[in-house]
């Protein structure tokens, strides 16, 4: 599949996606009445629209994490209760796991963000106190991390990439709206340092971001999605306007649609954004 802008709105504007690591399509999810549905996309064409779960919160957020076989998708039912279900290869369907976990309450308009860890997942909400905080699961056990020192912006997305060298990168749009990203692992002590992502203050409501960065995890690309336009910002930290976004559809401005090397980080930037380890360069 040749991913274009329209693809990486689409991706920008569904709850959460993943590219397959074998064959061609993205996973989009959405949810339909009050039913999480998971849509493979060709780039022309649905191939398949598969069900995983019902009871389903209205509006959901979601998070799909995909790393060679292993598929699970975060979700929030109608009780507010996160849930996750795992794709069965040998049935070939999707399965609800982890009920006897314990139940975590997730607020009305929190997203979801995460990614995999040596041991299992850890998955990011904003708590009732603006906080974003982590769940651990490992060994068939959640556990509630205290809160990272992160005030997002209330219900605005935040995301998750993870490094080879163990170091966990949690982006968020702080109440400033700058992009903020804290940092913890081998290269902090673990423990979270606060950093702020070199970019113009963003006046605009976003709707989703995505951020790519490069091998040595020192300086991103942002793409984000608002109501009306999607835009980037550069490695120096400038705006750039790729187009208009009126009812789902890209219209781009003359020439950007022909960036073929942003494309390619794009779909760098969905695959980190569902878990993978982002490989670094050895310092």
């Amino acid at each position: 599949m040749d991913f274009t802008w329209q693809d990486l709105v689409d991706y920008l504007l569904a709850l959460s996606g993943a590219i397959p690591e074998e064959g061609s399509g993205i996973y989009f999810l959405y949810e339909e009445d009050n039913c999480l549905i998971e849509k493979l996309w060709s780039g022309t064409e649905i191939l398949e629209q598969v069900f995983i779960a019902e009871d389903v919160r209205t509006n959901t957020p979601a998070l799909y994490l995909l790393d060679g076989d292993t598929r699970l998708v975060f979700y929030v039912d109608t009780q507010n209760v996160l849930r996750r279900s795992r794709y069965d290869t040998d049935e070939e369907e999707w399965q609800v796991e982890g009920e006897e976990e314990g139940d975590i309450i997730i607020p009305q308009k929190s997203k979801l963000s995460g990614c995999f860890t040596p041991e299992g997942q850890i998955v990011f909400f904003q708590n009732q106190s603006g906080l974003l905080q982590g769940i651990e699961f490992r060994d068939s056990k959640c556990e509630l991390l205290n809160p990272a020192p992160a005030e997002p912006l209330e219900g605005t997305r935040h995301l998750v990439l993870r490094s080879t060298d163990e170091n966990l990168y949690l982006f968020y749009i702080g109440q400033d709206r700058y992009i903020h990203y804290l940092i913890k692992g081998p290269e902090t002590g673990e423990k979270w340092q606060e950093n702020i992502l070199k970019s113009p203050i963003i006046e605009q409501n976003v709707t989703n971001f995505m951020v790519i960065p490069d091998e040595d995890m020192k300086s991103f690309e942002t793409h984000l999605v608002t109501a009306d336009r999607l835009m980037g910002i550069d490695k120096q930290g400038e705006f750039i306007d790729f187009g208009k976004v009126v009812e789902g559809k890209f219209t781009p401005n003359s020439g950007k649609e022909c960036v073929i090397e942003t494309i390619l980080l794009v779909k760098k930037g969905v695959k980190a954004i569902a878990g993978k380890a982002l490989k670094t360069k050895k310092k």
